[in-house]
């Protein structure tokens, strides 16, 4: 079988792939600092309420915020590759920020809790499906193998 070279990518792929890993590597960071639990949101600020919401995750929210944070940083680096499947990762990255959005605002809405930082869940959802969409995007122009 023939390798054919892929076309060079365009300017503004080199632009979303900087944004993505930026993002992308403060969310792993984000997720990380909160394995330490109590003592990163103090140190953040959080005051003895929002520290108790936090922490009061339940399991099958905490592994769908960590699934879609290491999905994320997965697609990034597939981004980077020039991979086609860099979508299917943050098309499920979008799935878990979805639950988050939906835990957030609807089972335990954060908004009197949390303030403007419950907002955090749609910016994560949206930036999830705008990389979803550019990932998919690329792929049908041949950008991506």
């Amino acid at each position: 079988m023939a390798i054919t070279a892929l076309p060079s990518p365009p300017k503004h792929f080199w632009v979303v792939l900087t944004l993505a890993a930026v993002w992308n590597g403060f969310g792993l960071y984000d997720w990380m600092m909160s394995m330490g639990g109590e003592a990163y949101y103090r140190a953040a600020g959080f005051n003895d309420a929002q520290v108790a919401y936090q922490l009061g995750f339940p399991v099958w929210m905490q592994t769908a915020w960590s699934i879609g944070v290491w999905l994320s940083v997965l697609g990034t680096v597939l981004l980077l590759l020039r991979r086609k499947e860099a979508s299917t990762a943050f098309g499920v990255a979008l799935v878990c920020a979805l639950f988050s959005v939906a835990y957030q605002n609807l089972i335990v809405p954060g908004w009197p809790i949390m303030g403007a930082m419950t907002a955090m869940s749609w910016v994560i959802a949206a930036v999830c499906a705008g990389l979803t969409a550019y990932s998919v995007w690329m792929t049908k122009r041949g950008v991506f193998r």
